[in-house]
């Protein structure tokens, strides 16, 4: 391989890792729910965080390259200001990278399988090749996720049986907490308030999502549990009766 080729793969993969890290960590906080992170996506603090205007830079100066081969320079020099950037990020322990569980390694998984399929299509033109690897980094998040959501649309309704189970078993008085503002303070008050008591549990921080409600009672809920007070999510309508028919709330 020529030396020169060789730099720009090494400079590509440094800043695609911090890159991938990035949009993948966001949409791991965002549930990898494409609905929440397109609304993430709009707002100006996340296309500052997912470094947007340099991604779309990158893919308009590649576009230019295969017209007029100097925008190809460009790129290179775009390249290593993002591994540059990515490089310090990383060596002060700032990079925003997701928690690897086992979705996070299959998508990470998915997402090579198509950068190896189209680079073995496409490895006979350079540019070619790299705007293909772009594409894959950026879209091989969002294809891992579609082809993983099969297998956690399973989890989630085994979660949920068990849930029910161990509601029906223990009959906890259930307080489900919902709104738009102050429902971790308002879960929170009631949780210590009767803690005074009677032995609570509550959902844990600012956890309101069904996989969350559902893991901390199949993990946490015990037979000398009184109560059981849950912080409840919404992000769009009928978010909230879906997991309300698992907890059937004494209180909501």
């Amino acid at each position: 391989m020529v030396p020169g080729t060789l730099v720009i793969i090494i400079i590509f993969v440094l800043q695609g890792i911090g890159q991938y890290f990035t949009w993948l960590y966001w949409l791991q906080v965002k549930e990898y729910r494409f609905d929440r992170f397109g609304v993430f996506l709009r707002s100006y603090d996340g296309r500052r965080e997912l470094i947007l205007s340099p991604i779309i830079g990158k893919f308009f100066i590649l576009t230019l390259g295969f017209f007029y081969n100097t925008a190809f320079f460009l790129y290179i020099l775009g390249t290593v200001i993002l591994a540059t950037y990515f490089g310090i990020l990383f060596l002060t322990k700032r990079v925003r990278k997701p928690v690897f569980t086992k979705r996070v390694w299959r998508i990470l998984l998915i997402t090579l399988v198509l950068i190896g399929l189209f680079s073995y299509v496409s490895i006979k033109d350079f540019w070619v090749f790299i705007v293909v690897s772009e594409f894959s980094l950026l879209f091989g998040p969002f294809i891992g996720i579609y082809l993983t959501n099969f297998s956690v649309k399973a989890t989630l309704e085994r979660e949920k049986r068990e849930a029910e189970n161990k509601l029906k078993v223990f009959s906890p008085t259930v307080i489900a907490i919902a709104g738009s503002y102050g429902k971790t303070t308002t879960k929170d008050f009631i949780s210590q308030f009767l803690s005074s008591e009677y032995k609570v549990l509550s959902t844990f921080k600012n956890q309101n999502t069904h996989f969350g409600i559902l893991r901390r009672i199949n993990s946490e809920l015990q037979s000398d549990h009184k109560f059981l007070v849950v912080e409840v999510g919404a992000y769009k309508k009928g978010e909230i009766k879906g997991i309300t028919e698992v907890l059937r709330p004494d209180r909501y």
